[in-house]
């Protein structure tokens, strides 16, 4: 799937990944370090992403508890 949206870094065109995608990316990711990113991610863009397109993803990638164990965490830590 993917949204990815026209953007530019360094001048270059390309297509950037949404937070979305970004967190449906590190969903997958057993290391600590990209867990830490998700939750972050999660937390800063609580009002920006969309759920239903998450928890869709997520399930068709088979991710969906560990999105939803790290959404737990980024609520926890406000």
């Amino acid at each position: 799937a993917g949204r990815a949206k026209p953007g530019s870094v360094l001048g270059m065109p390309l297509l950037l990944a949404t937070p979305d995608d970004a967190i449906l990316m590190l969903a997958g990711s057993a290391k600590p370090a990209d867990r830490a990113t998700l939750i972050e991610l999660l937390r800063m863009n609580a009002g920006r992403i969309d759920p239903a397109y998450l928890k869709k993803e997520a399930e068709g990638l088979k991710v969906f508890d560990s999105l939803k164990v790290a959404w737990q965490e980024a609520k926890r830590q406000g």
